[in-house]
């Protein structure tokens, strides 16, 4: 008989309901306020990482994601990484209540250095299930994004 593996599709909430996943917000307001350095923050986003793997093992994931906590939106995260895109201000995510920061490309894009691998490297050591790097694809990105250099849509 084939097993169906099962795999979590979107982001995890970077911020909770509770007390206990209120530290990556309550570490972010720090670093906002100059109480806290950029380590700090990072030290916050592994441990919600860490609570995120162990809720999809709990729950019996056999492909795991780090929940994507580290990401500000859907599309910034990438884009900001890739040589010739700058990252511009919010705007609706198709007919969503939901936002994100529009890349604007600006001059050739190219991809110059790993962009997932550190994170992707951290949450496989955190888990003892396969992970899987999520990012956006090349078409949804090109659409997302404001073209001000190639001036194609093709």
């Amino acid at each position: 008989m084939t097993r169906v593996q099962t795999t979590v599709v979107g982001t995890y909430p970077r911020i909770g309901d509770t007390a206990g996943e209120q530290v990556l917000r309550r570490a972010i307001a720090r670093f906002d306020k100059g109480a806290a350095s950029e380590s700090d923050v990072r030290s916050a986003e592994r441990e919600v990482v860490r609570a995120v793997l162990r809720e999809q093992a709990s729950a019996g994931i056999h492909v795991v994601t780090d929940g994507q906590v580290s990401w500000y939106d859907s599309q910034s995260h990438v884009a900001r990484a890739l040589e010739g895109i700058e990252v511009g201000g919010l705007v609706r995510y198709f007919d969503t209540n939901t936002y994100y920061r529009q890349p604007v490309v600006v001059g050739p894009v190219r991809w110059t250095n790993p962009i997932l691998l550190d994170a992707w490297r951290f949450a496989q050591e955190a888990s003892k299930a396969p992970v899987k790097a999520v990012l956006p694809g090349p078409v949804t990105l090109a659409t997302l994004a404001l073209d001000r250099h190639y001036g194609k849509t093709r």
